[in-house]
């Protein structure tokens, strides 16, 4: 009988770390002000927004970096008050057809598709104040959160993607809601999770709020432990937050 021989799955990991084969390399980004948010593109390109509202790619072979053109909305287009105060979320949806992100204006935001980062629209005149983080329930419909405590629903529609525009005109799009969130004090982060359908935000005041995915309706609110840094927010495969 042959001898059957199993291999530990985390024995790759820990030769690399105990070999000090895995070390951080630093990127020089010249003059941009911090990164503030970032999404793997592909095996060799990371996305990320910055600070001064910059949408860059960086490639990790070549070391090129690219800068995304930002979306400009109807209001900053007619002179409207314009707040550039940092890109601080860039999504993916499920099939990574699609890339949501900030705006030139940091209350709207931007779509645009992949893997070509060409416009698609602009989500407009719902937010007053800093989009913080956003969330795709599927493949259409997007989740932001703000801290003007709102929550807004949007819907990229198959014809706006489908549509043969030239580049780099693009839609502008409106919520198809607009809620405030109850007991939240700026809405921080957001996350879906998929197996309750639920969506949970997370606010600065030290609060998690648990709205219904379907409904797009606040469930409930709970106050943490501790309302120090609450800035970022994940689940689990089994549903825990």
């Amino acid at each position: 009988s042959k001898d059957i021989r199993t291999i530990n799955q985390d024995f790759g990991s820990r030769h690399i770390l105990t070999h000090e084969m895995f070390k951080e390399t630093p990127i020089n980004l010249g003059n941009m002000n911090k990164v503030f948010c970032s999404q793997w593109l592909s095996d060799r390109q990371v996305v990320f927004g910055t600070k001064c509202n910059k949408l860059m790619v960086y490639d990790v072979v070549t070391h090129s970096l690219d800068q995304i053109p930002s979306l400009i909305s109807t209001r900053d287009a007619h002179g409207g008050d314009q707040q550039q105060c940092g890109i601080h979320s860039v999504q993916i949806n499920p099939s990574r057809t699609l890339l949501a992100t900030g705006a030139r204006n940091t209350c709207d935001i931007a779509i645009y598709r992949l893997p070509t980062l060409d416009p698609i629209c602009i989500g407009e005149n719902a937010h007053r104040d800093w989009v913080f983080d956003m969330c795709w329930l599927d493949d259409q419909f997007l989740v932001s959160g703000s801290r003007d405590t709102k929550m807004s629903l949007w819907q990229v529609t198959p014809d706006m993607i489908d549509e043969k525009q030239e580049i780099p005109s693009y839609r502008h799009m409106t919520a198809l809601a607009l809620k405030e969130c109850r007991n939240a004090q700026k809405v921080r982060a957001l996350t879906f999770n998929k197996g309750f359908k639920e969506i949970a935000a997370l606010s600065l005041n030290g609060y998690i709020h648990v709205w219904s995915a379907e409904t797009f309706r606040q469930k409930l609110s709970r106050k943490l432990p501790s309302a120090q840094e609450n800035v970022c927010l994940a689940v689990q495969e089994n549903g825990l937050y």
